[in-house]
């Protein structure tokens, strides 16, 4: 399951995965994730909850990876991930794939705390 929406007032794109996904389930999601984001101005930002997320096959991630660069080359500013203290493995797995696409990403147990740290980060 998966959502992804934006708030233009806010310049910001909130996805919500969960699950496990195939490689044509992810392919749709990134398809969806960028062309939403085409909606936003530069130095957006993204509230990405993957708390009940399920670590991905290295082919799922790649794409991820992709998408992740394909949104730093759109303007991505800050991301805040909502994720789980038990859900070590996807967290880190999200983490080494953002950074391989050139950003680091701040973590948060909720959508509205991950929400607030977005107000701050972009200001």
């Amino acid at each position: 399951m998966h959502e992804v929406k934006v708030n233009t007032n806010k310049n910001r794109l909130y996805l919500t995965i969960k699950g496990r996904y195939t490689v044509p389930e992810i392919t749709e999601v990134a398809t969806l994730i960028t062309g939403e984001a085409k909606k936003l101005k530069a130095n957006f930002g993204i509230v990405s909850d993957i708390s009940e997320f399920v670590p991905a096959s290295e082919e799922v991630r790649l794409i991820m990876q992709d998408t992740m660069k394909k949104l730093k080359d759109m303007g991505l500013g800050h991301v805040v991930r909502v994720i789980k203290s038990d859900a070590v493995v996807a967290a880190n797995q999200w983490q080494r794939t953002s950074r391989a696409a050139g950003y680091t990403a701040d973590q948060a147990e909720t959508v509205a705390e991950a929400d607030k740290k977005l107000d701050e980060l972009q200001k």
